[in-house]
């Protein structure tokens, strides 16, 4: 008998909630921060004089190897009237340039948009 009363102990502790320091103990462990590897830095956006600053950084040249000159063309092109750039903006530039004859760049040649693609990949943070 004094089995079956073990047994029933053991079943009737398993149905009870757990206690909370063990609920905490359970969790999953916290989630590790992506850093943002981007031109920006962790910020929404940057000035435009700013931008074209940070496009002459000779750090740009080794992941891309497009020259200074080439970068801040492409800059201008790409974001010549807007005073303000964001993250989204060079999001939304990458698509367009994927867009083919239909999109905003769609009078860049072959070799501007392939050079406009590394650029903004590189200004987001991307691996080729």
């Amino acid at each position: 008998m004094a089995l079956e009363e073990k047994r029933q102990e053991l079943g009737r502790g398993a149905a009870q909630p757990r206690g909370k320091e063990e609920k905490e103990r359970v969790s999953s462990p916290p989630k590790e921060e992506k850093k943002d590897t981007s031109i920006f830095g962790g910020k929404a956006g940057m000035e435009k004089r700013t931008f074209d600053y940070k496009l002459s950084d000779p750090e740009l040249y080794r992941g891309i190897e497009l020259g200074e000159q080439r970068r801040r063309e492409l800059g201008k092109k790409l974001f010549g009237n807007e005073d303000y750039i964001k993250k989204s903006d060079l999001e939304r530039a990458d698509k367009e340039l994927n867009s083919g004859k239909w999109g905003k760049f769609k009078d860049f040649s072959e070799m501007d948009k392939q050079d406009s693609k590394k650029l903004i990949k590189k200004l987001l943070g991307e691996k080729k």
